[in-house]
């Protein structure tokens, strides 16, 4: 296997994302895959499981993404991604789905920094709109290939 495909499993106690928790509070169970060279175009696709609220039944948030990553001067890099949030079986999931513009800072593969802006975001009743969400987050390498993340 190359070393420029990643692969993830996860498993989180309440699912949140871009500031909305879209497990009810319960537990989440996500995979995904990445072609990652490092320097250029790089490309992933993921999928996890989400509960709004009320309903009775769980669905699947899948995401696609590719973009373009760069190495800059010293320990640092930057990247630009576009990605696609589709929700799949679930009530009203179409009113979820959007598109986002992510850029990214990054230092020494440990710290990172980025800003989304989607074009068409909505959330339950209320209409699409432009949305903007920053993230702040830490990677620490374990053994054997795993990795620890934590964000805000």
């Amino acid at each position: 296997m190359s070393d420029d495909w990643q692969f993830e499993a996860g498993l989180a106690t309440d699912k949140v994302t871009r500031g909305m928790d879209i497990s009810d509070g319960q537990p989440s169970v996500s995979a995904g895959a990445n072609w990652y060279p490092g320097n250029g175009f790089f490309a992933g696709a993921s999928a996890g499981s989400f509960r709004f609220v009320g309903s009775s039944g769980t669905g699947v948030e899948a995401v696609l993404n590719g973009g373009y990553g760069w190495r800059l001067a010293g320990d640092w890099s930057a990247q630009a991604m576009l990605g696609h949030y589709q929700f799949i079986r679930g009530a009203h999931t179409t009113r979820f789905n959007y598109d986002e513009l992510v850029l990214t800072a990054g230092w020494r593969d440990s710290v990172f920094a980025s800003v989304a802006l989607s074009p068409n975001t909505g959330f339950g009743p209320s209409p699409s709109s432009r949305a903007v969400a920053y993230d702040l987050v830490g990677r620490l390498p374990l053994v054997h290939g795993w990795t620890a993340t934590a964000g805000i």
